[in-house]
């Protein structure tokens, strides 16, 4: 506690506790005096995984009724991330929450224990498939439950939205490949809308159709366009309608032979298409670059690092898997919440690596094209460590749901759920081969593929593992 009347110190926090609440009062004092930024270091990793494109300080502290302030508790928040400067918390104690001047910085220090286990129903499950129609589900981009229970299915391959009842039967469709009114050229987001109704986002003629809850075409709209929007393209909705979308990715100039991860500005667009504002450049998922004759060639990177970007209600969702954490954020672009979970890192053994590679191998089957991928795989360089977690899926309740991360898939793979709260709500066991696109309380439903590739759209209860 010692420190000046004008500047807190960075140093000497061992009797914190002799100053009670009066430390809290002389660092919220110094603050709105405009003192000096505390000194922080070594945080730009974090700054650039999640694409904060100012630098930020600020201090929080946790007093106990008393008037002492907690031990562990003081941390400081730079570029939105919180860096704790006291003592971890007691072990003792699997979550840690603190409110640090508007933002919720809920810490776990493990998977609690008691967890429900809940795996699909996949016996009593219901199978959304279109061979009714003479067309099988092909390129399935999205599939979710209206408010009737009826479950809408983006058929991408197909350009064509399929409308089915409960029990599995179509009972509309609309769209064909073309430009006109309700048709695609290549659309890659369906979603629910307000009132009821759906939207399509078209890549290629960058358009959004609006369709009524019985898949009728309404109407379509564009992005306004924008001298500071470079794309503008959607990549999903809020609750109230409005777009988080992003743009071309800026590699830089030329690229250079090695692993990028490069990042995209992402923006936020109104119900009617108009620009809102920018959210700032956030970086995708890295990818192995290779320069050739003036070109470039990619290929899946090893262990990849990436950053998901999802709408959960009316925030926005950054999950990095650098490190087991995800923020919200509303969509001012403010940060409200970081969620974290300690996790030893796992390294990328010799054997990891083979796996690795085979897995990607597994894919090619030309000949010339397998001997080039296994040369580049070779060659490739991998980081130390695993990433810390696989896929991510923030469904419309706002929870957000996390996948353990695997080298090589098995038949199955375990998921870890958090309420809109930070809490770890339960684990799902789910086929590794399923794809979440929408979720209940008690229901999930998703896209599945079977050992052929061939898709279909999976409703299916959740249950306990213990029954």
């Amino acid at each position: 506690c010692r420190r000046t009347s004008t500047q807190p110190a960075t140093t000497g926090w061992a009797s914190v506790e002799e100053c009670g609440g009066r430390l809290r009062q002389e660092l919220e004092n110094t603050l709105r005096a405009g003192s000096e930024a505390l000194n922080v270091n070594g945080n730009r990793r974090d700054h650039a995984r999640y694409g904060v494109p100012e630098m930020e300080v600020r201090i929080g502290l946790r007093v106990n009724k008393e008037g002492v302030v907690k031990r562990g508790a003081l941390g400081i928040l730079c570029a939105g991330l919180l860096f704790g400067c006291g003592q971890t918390p007691s072990q003792e104690n699997l979550v840690s929450r603190r409110d640090s001047l508007g933002i919720m910085v809920v810490e776990h220090s493990a998977f609690p224990q008691g967890l429900p286990r809940l795996h699909l129903d996949l016996p009593n499950a219901m199978t959304f498939q279109s061979t009714s129609t003479g067309l099988d589900l092909f390129g399935v981009r999205g599939a979710f439950r209206q408010t009737d229970h009826t479950v809408i299915v983006g058929d991408g391959g197909n350009f064509r939205i399929l409308r089915f009842s409960p029990d599995g039967e179509v009972l509309s469709s609309v769209g064909r490949s073309g430009q006109g009114p309700g048709e695609f050229q290549h659309f890659t987001l369906i979603s629910p809308w307000p009132s009821d109704s759906l939207i399509a986002w078209d890549r290629n003629s960058r358009r959004i159709s609006v369709f009524s809850p019985e898949v009728a075409f309404v109407r379509s709209f564009s992005l306004a366009r924008s001298d500071s929007v470079r794309g503008g393209f959607v990549h999903s909705v809020f609750e109230d309608g409005s777009f988080f979308a992003t743009g071309f990715t800026d590699t830089g100039g030329q690229v250079t032979t090695g692993r990028h991860r490069f990042p995209s500005p992402a923006y936020h667009f109104g119900p009617d298409g108009t620009f809102l504002a920018s959210f700032g450049p956030m970086p995708g998922t890295e990818i192995y670059f290779e320069a050739i004759d003036g070109g470039f060639r990619t290929t899946t990177a090893l262990f990849s690092r990436s950053t998901e970007r999802l709408t959960s209600r009316n925030q926005l969702v950054l999950a990095a898997n650098d490190s087991y954490e995800f923020i919200r954020k509303n969509q001012a672009g403010e940060l409200v919440q970081i969620v974290r979970l300690a996790k030893a890192e796992q390294p990328v053994t010799p054997q990891l690596r083979r796996q690795a590679e085979s897995a990607v191998l597994d894919q090619v089957e030309d000949p010339d094209a397998l001997a080039r991928l296994r040369t580049t795989l070779s060659e490739m360089p991998v980081p130390e460590t695993l990433p810390a977690y696989g896929r991510v899926f923030a469904d419309r309740d706002g929870r957000v749901w996390i996948e353990e991360y695997q080298v090589e898939y098995g038949s199955t793979s375990e998921w870890h759920v958090f309420g809109s709260d930070g809490a770890v709500l339960f684990s799902v066991e789910m086929p590794t081969r399923f794809k979440p696109t929408d979720a209940g309380s008690d229901y999930c439903l998703g896209i599945m593929r079977d050992e052929f590739d061939v898709e279909s759209v999976i409703l299916a209860s959740l249950v306990s593992l213990a029954n």
